[in-house]
């Protein structure tokens, strides 16, 4: 993913943590668009349409952004003045910033779906989770213009924005299952040439640590609204019992761990969910 806020999803940069931004922008995905805009402005062949085209796109997105939502409209009005006069010199960019939003859109959908699992839902935020899913259909529509895909796909940041913090206040962050997710990375707390580090698979269910080493298979299952278990079954060095990390969520694709080592030591840190 691209965001400032690097190896967290959007939802967690947007409605859950401070994401750095960088000139007053929430994401990096304009910056091509930016640049083909400045670019061709040097053209001393254009006809007055053309120009008319490029410096109103050039005004969007330059606005400041502190949302996603508002870059999304930047796009929307650039891609509107410069599809009218160009036929294709800026369709790779914008499609490209297009995809990178639909990316991130789709994961946190995943997210908050992930974690509201069987949990009852209000009617409202039924009714949010619904037309955000239909934005994200509206925007995935190759069919539509690009001005109509970033508009239906700002839109649904904001039902999204509306079922996050209904899932921060009323559900919790643990999510019931682990399957949208590839790997679960523990760090402890200590200088790299002492670091424990655990590395778990999980599609297969194993995991390796180093420092000491250990093999295995692990599991995973939501305790409350912020915290999980990880049990670890060895099976090397030796065929040792079952052990517990107990997993608190800061956000909902890492927070921080506490449990013991191969070794019966007591370690804790940080641990990231990645895709």
């Amino acid at each position: 993913m691209k965001l400032l806020c690097k190896g967290t999803i959007v939802l967690t940069c947007i409605a859950i943590t401070a994401c750095s931004i960088a000139e007053a922008q929430v994401t990096t995905y304009l910056d091509p668009l930016r640049a083909a805009v400045t670019q061709e402005l040097t053209d001393t062949n254009l006809t007055a349409a053309q120009k008319r085209a490029l410096k109103i796109a050039n005004k969007a997105l330059a606005r400041e952004a502190e949302s996603v939502k508002v870059e999304l409209v930047m796009l929307a009005s650039a891609a509107n003045a410069l599809n009218k006069r160009f036929e294709a010199e800026f369709v790779d960019e914008q499609e490209g910033a297009l995809a990178s939003y639909l990316y991130d859109a789709t994961n946190q959908l995943a997210d908050v779906q992930r974690v509201l699992a069987t949990n009852p839902i209000p009617r409202n935020i039924s009714q949010n989770l619904a037309r955000a899913t239909n934005g994200i259909a509206a925007a995935q529509n190759a069919g539509n213009s690009i001005p109509v895909r970033a508009r239906a796909l700002g839109k649904a940041f904001t039902k999204l924005g509306v079922v996050t913090m209904h899932v921060l206040r009323s559900v919790g962050l643990a999510p019931a299952s682990l399957e949208s997710w590839s790997n679960l990375d523990f760090y402890e707390n200590a200088i790299v040439n002492d670091q424990t580090t655990y590395y778990f698979v999980i599609d297969n269910g194993t995991y390796n640590s180093h420092n000491p080493e250990e093999l295995g298979l692990w599991s995973y299952q939501r305790a409350n609204a912020s915290n999980g278990l990880v049990t670890v079954m060895p099976n090397w060095p030796s065929n040792d019992v079952p052990r517990d990390f107990t997993i608190t969520f800061t956000n909902f694709s890492s927070g921080t761990f506490t449990g013991t080592n191969q070794a019966r030591e007591f370690i804790q840190g940080r641990f990231f969910l990645s895709r």
